[in-house]
């Protein structure tokens, strides 16, 4: 939450230009290679698909059965998080109430100022994961696509080659780098 695991890191790049060895590898399942080798292997279910039911195949349902189940991790916690945000205008409203009444119990602004804190605690770290798994399969999918383009280009053969120029090639590649 504090980013504190970066101060090592920092401190190093502050001493002397940062190298390879100075920062963490990625996990396994996060390497370019394996991450094309799923998609690839979507992408021949899908292409087997359109061929069966004469139709085009389809970049989104190759990338959804490749990496859906990141999708519906966001997703669940943004379902989580909607309803948070309608118990905040319930909570102010019967916080202010009981400071206003003479008669309300401690305990109970107490309890509604908890769960004014306790909804915004949860808030932040649901809305935080929702947005990391998103940037994650944004990540995932774009090196996919990269390197499946990349591959493509590389295993043309000579008469599709002549049909597209180099440029054409870069350009897809620079498409998805942004």
């Amino acid at each position: 939450m504090l980013f504190t695991f970066l101060n090592p890191l920092i401190e190093t790049g502050r001493v002397r230009p940062l190298e390879e060895e100075d920062v963490d590898p990625l996990p396994s399942y996060e390497l370019a290679n394996r991450v094309f080798d799923r998609f690839n292997a979507s992408w021949d279910r899908e292409l087997q698909r359109a061929r069966r039911n004469k139709t085009q195949p389809s970049l989104f349902w190759a990338l959804w059965a490749a990496f859906g189940t990141r999708w519906y991790c966001g997703a669940t916690l943004q379902l989580l998080w909607i309803p948070i945000q309608f118990i905040y205008p319930f909570l102010v409203e019967a916080l202010v109430k009981s400071y206003t009444d003479p008669d309300a119990n401690f305990w109970h602004q107490f309890a509604y100022a908890m769960g004014l804190f306790l909804s915004v605690v949860m808030n932040t770290f649901l809305i935080n994961g929702r947005f990391y798994h998103s940037f994650r399969l944004g990540s995932t999918a774009r090196s996919a696509t990269m390197s499946a383009i990349y591959n493509k280009s590389l295993t043309l053969n000579s008469a599709s080659r002549q049909a597209s120029t180099t440029g054409e090639s870069g350009k897809l590649l620079s498409d998805f780098s942004f």
